[in-house]
């Protein structure tokens, strides 16, 4: 027990100083090296040749253009391939292990040990910017039977004014029946953000979008 406690306590160290507590995900290799004194080095570094997929991936799907699906085949087809190992070879990357790629925050920059994140010291390869829009249409798409079945034509093409966050279609019923289609705020929906922008009738977005391109 004594021992568990202190590799415990060491990761959690290592995690506070930005350090990578576990196998890098793909995209990074681990590294080690032997100094002058024999001491042992365990840093992480990029995989060039993946990370270029890796950013591939997340600015092809903050666009809103893409499912995992079809983006894991493109990808597949331009030769991503997994990291092999002396006892496994290397394989395409398919559309779940594309999608834990997609959700994983250590490609902008964040250690996670035990449910906490920290600032990692390892090289990001995803700004904030695209990081927040990828995880905004992963949301849509989870929770959003709703989104599947109240298309719009601006759908995918409308951000929050206040936090940046995707906004999504709904219907909402009155209690006498009528339905109002609304666009909402998915950071607001999800409370990932601290949004405080209200839902706008779609008539209204409508307007607003003729008035900007005429």
């Amino acid at each position: 027990r004594n021992l568990a406690a202190e590799v415990t306590k060491g990761l959690s160290t290592k995690a506070q100083r930005g350090g990578t507590v576990s196998k890098a995900p793909i995209g990074y290799r681990n590294h080690r090296t032997i100094d002058d004194q024999g001491r042992e080095m365990r840093t992480v570094i990029v995989d060039e040749e993946r990370a270029q997929h890796v950013k591939i991936a997340f600015g092809l799907y903050a666009t809103g253009a893409w499912t995992v699906a079809a983006l894991a085949q493109f990808l597949a087809d331009r030769g991503f391939t997994t990291l092999p190992t002396p006892k496994i070879a290397s394989k395409a990357v398919g559309e779940k292990y594309l999608h834990r790629v997609l959700t994983n925050p250590y490609y902008r920059g964040i250690v996670t040990y035990k449910g906490v994140q920290y600032d990692g010291r390892h090289e990001r390869l995803i700004d904030d910017e695209t990081w927040f829009k990828v995880q905004s249409i992963l949301d849509s798409h989870y929770n959003g039977d709703r989104v599947r079945k109240h298309n719009h034509y601006l759908k995918n093409s409308l951000w929050c004014g206040q936090c940046g966050e995707r906004m999504l279609v709904t219907n909402s019923k009155s209690s006498s029946g009528e339905i109002y289609p609304y666009f909402y705020c998915a950071g607001r929906h999800s409370k990932r953000t601290s949004c405080t922008q209200r839902s706008v009738l779609i008539y209204e977005i409508e307007r607003k979008v003729e008035d900007l391109y005429l």
